[in-house]
């Protein structure tokens, strides 16, 4: 999944905070806005908006107010001093500490402030009445946005959006999260005071790509993400998000003229270009793809990924059907493959997928000797040992590579069921018998039912 709470809370950190009204007093603000926005003269005067959107942006923080992620719970700054003590803790399994009040449950980890949830607000919609109103009041005077009061508690409003966009995408809810993403946009659009350095709107509107894609509203999410590639936002990342929506609506030709269009204004970016050959290999278009990956090393002949996607191409290309290669050509194919793998492994030495990958390579090289061997007539017993002599020889080739993978990844079973066969094949059975020891310890050994310990 992609991530936008850590993100946003470096972004904005806390908003300035203005006097704190009690719950009480609140609730007689509301009251007498309440009653101005039925009469017909007060209704009409922008005041009575600025108002009633500073009563609903109370409402919003009330039970809230000066708390902030990272915040500790005891000390100067702590959550007791601000909030006081709790009416109890709860501990939960995933190791977080949940201190409950009346009105609010606070979620720590490792001491911090995580998260909150507003259990008894006075007003669920509150944020959103807020914007409408000063919204309401920007349309009776429009000067009123350029006022320096009006402009910080803009920033409290929107600050306080992107918070609650952040709450919601963390419940998985994403419409909701989007709604109050895009409000905080729309809210910045109102100018504030020259201080406020905190909000990067460009920033955000990257995140309201991704959460559109999350919520499936595919045409919102192409919107942000063309926005974020316009404003240079996130590199090669939006391009290749953007080609995805474009894929996910059906538009195949759009998408790979944006990977091609994201490969080119960052040719160095190497998650484009893996984006852009994968999109070849599914529409089995390998030449193209070698193609890309070819202009790639050109422009970079220190990475070690490059070459060994390059021999995985090569390798696949060998074998695959459709190519219709001949066999001089499937020959000439493995040993680009062997080369690339080679490189790699000279550019990178632990670079196990390039060990095993040339290690089968040679396996298979060995088995399909053999295959062809068992058709060789029982009386041409001199050719039949040449072939076998040859697939010995392929094994002898595919040992080193394979042990040298199996000394990166003491685990791998692939790599150990085929280190075993190559031992038998060789008549080295001391050493296939200490690596069938080792498949069945792996076998037999207690899996881990932890999903969120590692091994």
């Amino acid at each position: 999944m992609k991530k936008l709470s850590l993100v946003f809370l470096v972004l904005f950190g806390v908003s300035k905070l203005f006097a704190q009204m009690t719950w009480e007093d609140i609730s007689k603000a509301k009251e007498k806005s309440d009653k101005e926005i039925t009469d017909e003269k007060k209704k009409t005067k922008a005041k009575t908006w600025v108002n009633r959107g500073e009563v609903y942006l109370e409402m919003a923080q009330v039970n809230t107010r000066g708390l902030y992620a990272g915040m500790t719970q005891t000390g100067f700054t702590g959550a007791e001093v601000l909030v006081g003590k709790p009416s109890k803790k709860e501990t939960k399994e995933d190791g977080s500490e949940v201190w409950v009040y009346e009105r609010v449950n606070l979620i720590f980890r490792d001491g911090l402030l995580d998260s909150w949830d507003e259990t008894q607000p006075m007003d669920a919609k509150a944020l959103d009445k807020s914007y409408e109103a000063f919204f309401e009041a920007f349309k009776l005077e429009e000067k009123l946005k350029t006022k320096k009061t009006v402009g910080e508690k803009m920033i409290i409003l929107r600050s306080l959006f992107v918070q609650r966009g952040i709450t919601h995408y963390g419940k998985k809810e994403y419409n909701e999260a989007l709604h109050y993403l895009e409000g905080s946009v729309e809210i910045n659009q109102v100018p504030t005071v020259k201080t406020d350095i905190t909000y990067d709107e460009k920033q955000i509107v990257y995140y309201c790509g991704v959460v559109s894609e999350l919520a499936k509203n595919y045409e919102k999410a192409k919107k942000y993400y063309q926005k974020a590639i316009n404003n240079g936002t996130e590199g090669g990342k939006s391009y290749i998000y953007l080609s995805n929506v474009q894929k996910a609506t059906g538009d195949s030709a759009t998408a790979l003229q944006t990977l091609k269009t994201g490969f080119e204004k960052y040719p160095s970016d190497q998650n484009v270009l893996i984006e852009l050959i994968n999109f070849y290999l599914v529409k089995n278009e390998m030449n193209l793809a070698l193609d890309y990956l070819n202009k790639a090393i050109e422009r970079d002949r220190s990475n070690p990924q490059y070459y060994f996607a390059q021999g995985t191409l090569y390798d696949r290309m060998s074998t695959d059907k459709t190519l219709k290669a001949t066999d001089a050509q499937k020959e000439e194919y493995k040993n680009k493959a062997i080369s690339a793998y080679e490189q790699a492994i000279k550019l990178d030495d632990k670079m196990f997928n390039a060990y095993y990958n040339l290690g089968a390579l040679y396996y298979n090289n060995a088995a399909k000797v053999i295959e062809m061997a068992q058709n060789i007539p029982p009386k041409e017993t001199a050719k039949y040992d040449a072939e076998m002599a040859k697939a010995e020889g392929e094994f002898k080739k595919s040992l080193p590579y394979m042990e040298k993978a199996s000394q990166l990844n003491d685990k791998d079973m692939s790599t150990l069921q085929t280190l075993e066969t190559v031992y038998k094949k060789l008549k080295m059975y001391d050493k296939a018998k200490i690596v069938k020891a080792k498949i069945e310890e792996l076998q037999t050994a207690p899996q881990n039912t932890d999903p969120m310990k590692k091994n």
